[in-house]
């Protein structure tokens, strides 16, 4: 049922990022939300207006965390990420070299690069780099 409106909120953050080339069309982010739905486990942020972004991830591994442009910078992917913290011991993601304002916020969010690559092994060929959260010990 959320898989059109996240595939949406997929598709803006590469269509207003200069720098993130466009490797899927609409349809395809649509089958990929839908799979990330079927198989990961996908929390929803939601509002009076519906679904405002989401965090899917398998195990300790953030598979993606997008908010919708009018639910960013509020405080809301924190509150996704700390969800996710508070299940898990230990969480790693990646994100691209070049997206500044994210490895500020897992920077902010306690998480620290431990690997950097030129891109080879992601859809859209760009540098990125592995971040790695360790839990406080709980």
């Amino acid at each position: 049922r959320d898989a059109v409106r996240l595939s949406r909120i997929l598709s803006a953050w590469s269509r207003e990022t200069p720098w993130m080339p466009m490797p899927h069309s609409p349809r395809e982010d649509r089958r990929f939300l839908s799979r990330l739905i079927a198989e990961q486990e996908v929390t929803t942020l939601r509002d009076w207006r519906g679904a405002q972004g989401f965090l899917a991830r398998d195990g300790e591994v953030v598979h993606a965390l997008y908010l919708a442009p009018r639910a960013r910078g509020r405080a809301r992917g924190k509150r996704l990420l700390d969800r996710a913290k508070s299940q898990s011991r230990r969480l790693e993601l990646w994100t691209f070299q070049d997206n500044a304002g994210a490895r500020a916020f897992y920077a902010r969010e306690g998480f620290a690069e431990v690997e950097m690559t030129d891109g080879n092994g992601n859809d859209a060929k760009l540098p990125d780099v592995r971040l790695v959260w360790e839990g406080d010990g709980r």
